[in-house]
């Protein structure tokens, strides 16, 4: 899958969880830093996107955790790149 499949899905994922237009917003800009998003839409968001591709995201293990479209597409490639 490549990544800009990888970005759609995932801005689509958080598009139902926000009134805002994420297709406004870059890719790189961290959603809940700028109070897109809360915390609470933040843990469904990351169970959908676990799901949606069949994955595990363990946030406390990242320093550098950043929600945005561009840090979980990058993991999510990471991730499945390691299972092939």
């Amino acid at each position: 899958m490549l990544k800009n499949q990888i970005d759609i899905i995932i801005s689509d994922i958080i598009q139902k969880k926000t009134p805002h237009k994420i297709k406004r917003i870059s890719k790189n800009e961290d959603l809940y830093e700028k109070q897109i998003i809360d915390s609470f839409d933040m843990l469904i968001v990351i169970q959908e996107i676990e799901r949606h591709f069949k994955i595990k995201i363990k946030i406390d293990k990242y320093k550098k955790f950043k929600f945005s479209i561009n840090f979980f597409s990058d993991l999510i490639i990471n991730k499945k790149s390691r299972l092939y």
